[in-house]
């Protein structure tokens, strides 16, 4: 015999069920949300003339690791098994270096936020597709053939080529010069022969494109995710 409460309305016995569900969902997001207010045991530390510097730990670390990079400030990668003053007096050593660094990296802060400033919103099914017929063209050319092509919204490549030669490129591309749209469309062809960057590569990349490292350095003065 089934229970009795089975044949009750809905309204009596399955929405204070809900309810229950909710409170209970509520109650693990509380504790997941306690979770993340738990405050860093990464240490920030603002150093005269440089500023706040953010200390991580990695596991994978072996060595005491250095990085200035745009928007993320100076970042000291600490191995376990050293100690924080111990990476803080290795910052020390380096002062000059991060100060130089530094200088770079703001002036490519002032770039970024002006490519931000004069970007023109765009047609993103229609740069999909002319992307798309780019790379058909430039393979058909210099006969570079590829598996798949996937035009897609990323943050931190222009493009990427997997070892099954499928090509995934950035749709920002659309946005860049022609020179150095192709560039990036055919450094991840030539991928597609050579899987490195090797010597091999790059000779093989400057006889499609002439100075190969010259455009890489143009590139650099565009951002991903700020166009």
């Amino acid at each position: 015999m089934c229970p009795q409460w089975l044949f009750k309305p809905a309204g009596q016995m399955v929405l204070p069920f809900i309810e229950k569900v909710r409170h209970r969902a509520a109650a693990v997001l509380g504790q997941r949300k306690a979770v993340r207010r738990k405050p860093s045991r990464e240490p920030l530390v603002f150093i005269d003339n440089i500023g706040p510097i953010r200390f991580i730990r990695r596991k994978r670390s072996r060595h005491i690791k250095i990085s200035v990079e745009p928007f993320k400030g100076v970042r000291v990668t600490v191995p376990y098994g050293v100690a924080f003053k111990d990476a803080a007096a290795f910052v020390e050593e380096k002062r000059t270096w991060i100060k130089k660094q530094a200088m770079w990296v703001a002036e490519r802060e002032r770039e970024y936020a002006e490519q931000l400033r004069t970007a023109v919103p765009f047609d993103h099914t229609l740069a999909q597709a002319e992307l798309t017929s780019r790379v058909y063209e430039l393979s058909a050319r210099f006969d570079l053939p590829f598996a798949k092509v996937a035009i897609r919204k990323q943050r931190t490549r222009w493009g990427s080529c997997s070892h099954k030669n499928n090509i995934n490129l950035n749709m920002q591309l659309a946005r860049l010069p022609a020179e150095l749209r192709d560039y990036v469309i055919l450094h991840e062809l030539v991928h597609t022969r050579v899987k490195n960057h090797s010597a091999l590569f790059w000779s093989t990349l400057n006889t499609l494109v002439g100075d190969a490292k010259a455009l890489d350095r143009q590139l650099r003065k565009y951002h991903t995710w700020v166009l």
